[in-house]
């Protein structure tokens, strides 16, 4: 009895351990297809990816090359409105030489009449064919010579640094000019001196100009008046006397130039 209970505990115990056995491999060959199974997906999904990235790109090329070809456009456009925006209104804002002449001869009328200068002082450059201008008429209408004084002014935008050395120039700054006045106006101060310019803004030159010559050199305030050809502020001081007044958002052409 007691040995038939022994064989049937081992008979179990060896069925137990073949179940087992079995259970394991079968769970070990579920493992292995879902691995295999996963692993082609993941396959099947980058060869997806892959060709998804792939159309991607392509139209991202696509969409570059178009936007690449409209921005040309736009710049084609925008140089041509540009071109025609600039070109608005060139003829009424150019001023012809003959003009600029007849401004001139009917101005030195007014002003031989009521100042009768003996000296012109040119600040620049381009004040300085508004003076001789302004001269040639002058001397024939008063029937005697007139001096010319020539400074120099050099545009902030253009020259940067604060002040440079220049031989018998006193120098003076203004909101946009770099200016140089001679030393000539020593012994003058007994003289009518005429101020030219061709442009009159915000009269910062022409006030910082005028109030130098008094204090410096001493000239009598009545012996000191300003001429410009262009004015925007036609009423205010220091401006005695103009040629032609423009509106402030007007910007004229001289035939030397746009003003300044």
């Amino acid at each position: 009895m007691a040995e038939y209970g022994s064989s049937a505990l081992i008979t179990i115990s060896e069925g137990t351990d073949f179940i087992g056995w079995i259970i394991a491999i079968i769970a070990i060959l579920i493992t292995v297809c879902l691995h295999m199974l996963s692993k082609k997906r993941l396959e099947e999904r980058d060869k997806e990816n892959a060709v998804n990235t792939k159309e991607l790109e392509e139209q991202m090329t696509e969409l570059l090359d178009k936007s690449k070809a409209e921005t040309e456009k736009i710049k084609e456009k925008m140089t041509e409105l540009l071109e025609k925006i600039d070109g608005i209104g060139i003829e009424e804002r150019t001023i012809s030489l003959k003009e600029v002449l007849d401004g001139v001869y009917d101005k030195s009328r007014e002003i031989a009449r009521e100042f009768k200068p003996e000296v012109i002082y040119a600040p620049g450059v381009r004040s300085s064919i508004v003076a001789f201008l302004m001269e040639k008429y002058l001397c024939k209408r008063l029937g005697r010579h007139i001096t010319i004084i020539f400074g120099n002014c050099f545009f902030k935008k253009d020259f940067k640094n604060k002040k440079i050395g220049i031989y018998s120039f006193y120098y003076r700054e203004t909101k946009k000019w770099h200016m140089y006045i001679p030393e000539h106006f020593h012994g003058l101060n007994d003289k009518r001196v005429l101020i030219v310019d061709d442009f009159y803004d915000t009269g910062n030159s022409l006030e910082i100009l005028k109030n130098f010559l008094i204090e410096e050199f001493e000239f009598p305030k009545e012996n000191i008046k300003t001429f410009c050809l262009i004015t925007k502020r036609p009423k205010e001081e220091p401006l005695d006397y103009y040629w032609k007044e423009f509106k402030r958002n007007e910007s004229p052409i001289l035939p030397w130039g746009e003003l300044r």
